[in-house]
């Protein structure tokens, strides 16, 4: 993946775990990751695309990370909680301010929602 690509998903996970999908603009976005509009539309055709592969990495890193190392290897469940629970912590742990989790806060603004693709992959 590019370094642009890159900055843009961050800075629009961060941005929507912040302030919400619906109130972050694609200006924030740029803003925020430090791109040109030439550049995001290079890489995403609308705020939506960007979203979903917020969601897509999100839930990628997780699983790389955590739900493969960790719940799948364990064979206690409530290990594996913990496991896991370290494994979050872990993962805040230097952040000076926590909005909570990105993909979290996603499902509970979009996952009820009209749109067919945030609710089948949030679900």
């Amino acid at each position: 993946m590019s370094e642009a690509k890159d900055k843009i998903i961050e800075s629009s996970k961060k941005l929507f775990c912040q302030k919400g999908y619906a109130s972050t603009s694609i200006r924030d976005i740029l803003e925020d990751s430090g791109t040109g509009k030439g550049q995001l539309y290079h890489y995403f055709l609308s705020k939506k695309e960007i979203c979903l592969e917020v969601i897509h990495a999100h839930s990628s890193e997780w699983e790389k990370q955590c739900f493969a190392p960790l719940l799948r290897q364990m064979k206690d469940p409530e290990e594996a909680l913990l496991a896991m629970l370290d494994w979050e912590i872990r993962m805040h742990k230097d952040e000076i301010q926590h909005y909570g989790c990105a993909v979290g806060n996603l499902a509970v603004e979009l996952g009820a929602g009209e749109d067919e693709d945030f609710r089948e992959l949030l679900r």
